[in-house]
């Protein structure tokens, strides 16, 4: 009965673990980019996406940021930065 409890127990903290980890390393973690406290998220009302046209547009044409990031929704790691 004590060896089931402690690997129950076990178990349960591997996995807390785990998922902490995760969340940790995706959603809590600062990003890599310094003042990161002043990044905006630009994006159109029901559409996020921009192409990779307009993305270039807004670029070439910028005059109030400091730079331009891109990246897909689903990849977060995956930044493209012009300065």
């Amino acid at each position: 009965m004590t060896l089931l409890a402690l690997l129950c127990l076990a178990l349960g903290i591997g996995v807390n673990s785990s998922i902490f980890s995760l969340l940790d390393s995706v959603y809590l973690r600062r990003l890599p980019v310094g003042n990161a406290d002043r990044v905006t998220v630009l994006s159109r009302g029901g559409s996020p996406l921009f192409s990779y046209p307009e993305y270039r547009a807004l670029r070439d044409r910028n005059q109030s940021l400091a730079g331009l990031a891109i990246s897909e929704p689903e990849e977060g790691n995956a930044v493209q930065i012009d300065s």
